[in-house]
């Protein structure tokens, strides 16, 4: 499975220590339950639009505090929108 941009923003998350546990980041930046990123990893399937429009506008957010991290936030924000559109035109081809 490819590595999607909540798996990315995850690990750079936990390598820059702004969260602390998996069940912090999907309870906090995903608004899931604390097994939403092991469920994904099971079933090999992609985050839903609505986690992922939800996790876009949180980064986002972020970025409002004044942090080292913004530029990379951002980043992944724009990566986001990136696999919203992507998952966005899976849906409509299926239609």
């Amino acid at each position: 499975m490819q590595k999607t941009i909540i798996f990315e923003t995850y690990d750079y998350l936990m390598e820059e220590g702004l969260v602390k546990s998996q069940r912090e980041f999907c309870e906090r930046w995903l608004g899931k339950s604390e097994c939403y990123l092991r469920t994904l990893k099971f079933l090999k399937t992609k985050p839903s639009i609505s986690v992922l429009t939800i996790f876009e506008l949180k980064l986002y957010l972020e970025t409002e505090v004044e942090r080292t991290e913004q530029a990379k936030l951002i980043e992944l924000a724009e990566k986001c929108d990136e696999e919203i559109k992507q998952r966005t035109l899976e849906v409509l081809a299926s239609c």
